[in-house]
């Protein structure tokens, strides 16, 4: 199987630490040589996030493969400039036309301690 050259990975209306790093870990999942990263529906984010995003792409460059941002404005590209990413997170103006949306995997759910114990009891 050939992996795509660049995936698109949508953000939700917030992104904080958690939502990038289930972000960063469909990005690692996936065989794509590009992560394109939607951002245009952000309203507001954390610097947290934009953390975890920078250590998300120092793991894809070890890896041959890159992550660029898109869509990026309002109050999160604001919170981008001030932290001066722009050379540490590439941004793109608009996103490539042969990119493959990415699916969003089915989240399991979790499994609690009664939900063990009831299982293990054959309730």
């Amino acid at each position: 199987m050939v992996a795509s050259k660049s995936s698109i990975l949508r953000a939700t209306e917030r992104l904080s630490h958690v939502e990038a790093c289930r972000l960063s870990d469909q990005a690692l999942a996936g065989g794509s040589q590009t992560i394109v990263l939607d951002l245009s529906r952000v309203q507001e984010a954390t610097t947290a996030a934009f953390a975890r995003l920078v250590i998300l792409r120092r793991d894809l460059l070890k890896c041959g493969r890159d992550l660029r941002l898109a869509g990026l404005r309002g109050l999160p590209s604001q919170l981008f400039e001030v932290h001066r990413l722009q050379s540490v997170l590439p941004r793109i103006s608009e996103i490539p036309t042969d990119a493959v949306p990415s699916v969003e995997p089915v989240r399991r759910r979790r499994e609690t301690r009664l939900s063990r114990r009831l299982i293990h009891a054959g309730r």
